[in-house]
């Protein structure tokens, strides 16, 4: 399985690589943002992210990354989907195209069936742009009642539940940066 520190060692790697070459990158990308391996990036031209795929690769010789491009407006970036629009940029949810919902049989207790189905309207809500939300939550409801069998009421009222939670103030978010000098023999 590996160690607990395998992801806390490879974000301060990471975070070490990053700072290294986007500091002498030969132009800035536009934005930079980072989830484990996961990395969304745009360029003020099209021609600079092919540019940017070659100079991280050469970077280092244990590090290639690798690029998806946008297909029909929208690109995938960990659970969200983005669309580009005239007007800016849409968020939903993104589903893979071998997703399954969780079927009550599959989670280990009816506390895991609980948090599962809190989370999934909490998560929407987080993430999808106000044109997207009721379709996304309408598939919600839709995969409760179908799939796990509810009343229209009750997967209704799981939908609403998170509705209540949602003005609770949320702590500033706030970076931590650790600098950890080390040499390779």
């Amino acid at each position: 399985m590996g160690s607990p520190l395998s992801p806390l060692i490879t974000d301060i790697f990471m975070t070490s690589f990053e700072d290294s070459a986007l500091s002498t990158v030969p132009f800035q990308p536009l934005c930079w943002y980072r989830k484990v391996d996961d990395v969304f990036t745009t360029t003020a031209h099209p021609n600079d992210i092919d540019h940017l795929l070659q100079y991280l690769n050469a970077q280092h010789p244990k590090i290639k990354f690798t690029m998806e491009s946008e297909t029909d407006h929208q690109l995938p970036f960990l659970n969200v989907s983005l669309q580009s629009t005239d007007h800016g940029c849409k968020s939903s949810v993104y589903r893979e195209p071998t997703h399954r919902p969780v079927h009550p049989l599959d989670l280990l207790s009816s506390s895991q069936d609980q948090a599962s189905h809190r989370s999934h309207p909490h998560q929407t809500k987080s993430i999808c742009h106000p044109d997207a939300l009721s379709h996304e939550l309408q598939h919600l409801k839709d995969t409760f009642m179908s799939l796990n069998g509810y009343h229209v009421d009750f997967a209704t009222k799981i939908i609403n539940k998170t509705n209540t939670t949602e003005n609770i103030p949320k702590p500033a978010p706030f970076l931590i940066k650790v600098t950890i000098q080390y040499t390779i023999p």
